[in-house]
């Protein structure tokens, strides 16, 4: 792989992991957890559009070197914790 192909790479995965929660008592327990590689509050008005937010906040987001390890590990750590997860989908 050329130098130019392996750093244009790794900026691809430069990124925040973002976690949205609903504001409403009713569905607090609802989370998204997702990465993105451009700004979060972009990527939050984006979720908003496609899908019914109206109660959502943006809770947590942090900035990785890759955003798609920080993402796989953060489901991870959920998946092995003892906690309900109900599927992964949203919308």
């Amino acid at each position: 792989m050329l130098d130019s192909d392996a750093s244009q790479k790794s900026q691809n995965r430069h990124g925040s992991v973002y976690v949205f929660f609903n504001s409403d008592r009713e569905h607090r327990q609802f989370v998204k957890i997702g990465l993105t590689t451009r700004d979060v509050e972009t990527r939050f008005r984006e979720e908003k559009g496609q899908t019914n937010l109206i109660s959502w906040e943006i809770g947590y987001s942090a900035t990785f070197r890759d955003c798609h390890m920080a993402e796989a590990e953060l489901h991870h750590l959920l998946d092995t914790a003892d906690i309900k997860i109900i599927g992964r989908s949203f919308g």
